[in-house]
């Protein structure tokens, strides 16, 4: 791995924390609360790795240019990212009606 690409991947990584700080603050406004929204935000956020990691980690490691797999995977992350701006209120609004105003722990799970 070149030193240009590990520093690529560091500011990624970066931008990925900041996703989580934004759609976190994003979620708690219309959930009421920071321990619901930090847990759905972190949720997604490890399991669409897990998701990723599973379905086209066999694709990237058996090609010749993996680097561009990395970079395509990037900016479909910085779209959907783009996406979330506009689609986070509507979900956070859906989560928030079948949560209810006080919801248990079960209700919490099972939506976050």
């Amino acid at each position: 791995m070149s030193a240009g690409f590990a520093v690529l991947a560091t500011l990624s990584g970066f931008a990925g924390l900041g996703y989580e700080v934004v759609w976190t603050r994003m979620l708690a406004l219309q959930l009421g609360h920071d321990i619901t929204a930090a847990l759905g935000v972190i949720t997604a956020f490890f399991g669409g790795l897990a998701f990723g990691s599973v379905t086209l980690g066999v694709w990237a490691a058996r090609s010749a240019r993996p680097d561009r797999w990395y970079a395509g995977l990037e900016l479909v992350v910085a779209a959907w990212a783009c996406a979330l701006i506009g689609l986070l209120p509507w979900t956070g609004g859906a989560a928030a009606a079948l949560l209810g105003p006080d919801p248990g722990a079960g209700a919490q799970w099972a939506v976050d």
